[in-house]
């Protein structure tokens, strides 16, 4: 593989965090912005031997081939249930680079709480206090944005010589507040650029109101940044590629549910409550409804004597048929699915000829997946939370993605933005189609969120599809 020369703004990022006297640097290069590649390029450049990687696990594979690709020489080890021994390399000292998935980082460090009977199922492998690195690099590191979070918590009993680098397009997570824990880490001296108060930190820059929790108290809810963007400009060191994206061609597909179909999606709407076969399902709280309405948006439910939702394989769905008439306009072209339902994913899949990828999956079956679409397959049916971090592969074989429902969050919004659109990207355009039935939270969602939702103006083209049947 031949090294790949950074752009211009790479360039300068790669220099600007090499020249950074505290030794820590946030970068929030866009999605497909080449933060690996940025990162490969200040171990390299600032002479590092030993390297530890924390990122989803997902993309391991290519934080090898980045450092390969741009010349690291030294050893390449994955920290993993299989692989104990490769810790103890790098307490050790042992030079190399050293990739360990950021779920088995903090729960290797952390024993499971107790059982009803005090038996404590999972024990604690290792401490990380003596994993020493010139470079630590926490990618994806709004995962750590819980103030009393595992991850914040481990990763604050990291050696503090190390050169530290923290990388995500969305820093913040959901929330403005959730980029306290990250920066802190970064800057943990005091004083310093983040106050080691959390509460005296939201006082500084926060945007805060009251709400009402019951008793006659209230709690104080953290709702933006007082002048946004003065925090980030704060830190001694903030670097950012912006990536030029691909324009989108648009497609909004309108299903329209069959009258049984809506007649249980609007019981759950007005009362809480959904029977099938003689079996409720009851939404308790106000999340809860609003996730088995998203749900129910997707084919007709079915629910079992326990009131667990879930879809026989031959549910009725418009959206399915729909689907397979996106087929037809595309004939032999790979075509990404994704919905935010596990279980409506796995009843799509078969029904489209489709491969499946959901969470859980052994990483070799994930890549296997990300390799071949295209080429040993033509249809893969995902949820948003497998493929929006790290997956990186598949703009290269695919510029079609069928949404069969929005993502809830803007975090996987932008996340997800950034799989088909973004360097590598071989089309001159993506082409979305968005599946959405009528008179449902998915005609609600056009309306809200979604910062990297492409709008009208951004497409080179648009059109609405009313599908009845």
């Amino acid at each position: 593989m031949l090294r790949l020369t950074p752009t211009p703004d790479q360039e300068r990022a790669i220099e600007r965090m090499l020249s950074e006297p505290t030794r820590a640097a946030l970068n929030t290069s866009d999605t497909g912005g080449g933060k690996t590649l940025q990162a490969a390029e200040l171990a390299l450049r600032m002479g590092a031997e030993t390297v530890l990687v924390i990122a989803p696990i997902s993309p391991l594979k290519g934080w090898k081939s980045t450092f390969e690709r741009q010349g690291w020489a030294l050893p390449i080890r994955n920290i993993d249930p299989k692989h104990p021994e490769n810790h103890a390399a790098l307490v050790q000292g042992e030079k190399g680079l050293y990739l360990v998935g950021r779920e088995f980082f903090y729960l290797s460090a952390n024993p499971s709480k107790p059982g009803k009977n005090g038996e404590i199922k999972r024990k604690a492998r290792w401490l990380w206090t003596k994993a020493n690195a010139d470079l630590v690099i926490l990618d994806e590191s709004h995962s750590a944005k819980q103030r009393y979070g595992l991850m914040f918590e481990t990763l604050k009993t990291l050696p503090k010589n190390s050169y530290r680098l923290a990388m995500s397009a969305t820093p913040q997570g959901s929330h403005f507040d959730g980029i306290w824990a990250p920066t802190r880490w970064l800057w943990p001296g005091y004083p310093g650029p983040v106050d080691r108060s959390k509460q005296r930190w939201i006082a500084q820059w926060c945007e805060t109101e009251k709400v009402w929790i019951g008793n006659g108290e209230y709690a104080t809810k953290v709702v933006g940044e007082k002048d946004p963007g003065a925090f980030l400009r704060s830190l001694p060191c903030v670097v950012g590629v912006k990536v030029d994206k691909k324009p989108y061609k648009l497609f909004d597909v309108k299903v329209t549910l069959s009258p049984e179909h809506k007649a249980v999606w609007d019981e759950m709407a007005t009362t809480s409550i959904a029977w099938m076969n003689d079996n409720p399902t009851v939404a308790k709280l106000p999340m809860e409804k609003r996730l088995r309405l998203r749900q129910m948006a997707l084919a007709m439910p079915d629910i079992n004597e326990e009131g667990e939702v879930s879809f026989a394989q031959d549910a009725e769905s418009p959206k399915l048929r729909a689907a397979l008439k996106i087929q037809d306009r595309h004939p032999g072209e790979p075509i990404l699915y994704v919905t935010d339902s596990a279980k409506f994913a796995q009843i799509a899949a078969p029904q489209l000829g489709a491969r499946l990828l959901v969470g859980g999956m052994k990483k070799a079956d994930r890549d296997w997946l990300i390799d071949n679409l295209g080429k040993g397959y033509h249809y893969l049916v995902a949820t948003y939370g497998a493929v929006a971090e790290g997956s990186d592969g598949l703009q290269t074989r695919c510029s079609i993605e069928v949404l069969f429902n929005p993502p809830d969050s803007a975090v996987m919004a932008e996340q997800f933005s950034g799989r088909l659109n973004r360097m590598g990207q071989r089309a001159d355009f993506i082409t979305r189609y968005r599946l959405i039935a009528k008179d449902t939270l998915d005609d609600e969602h056009l309306s809200l969120i979604h910062i990297s939702e492409p709008t009208r103006q951004e497409a080179i083209s648009y059109a609405v599809f009313c599908l009845k049947k």
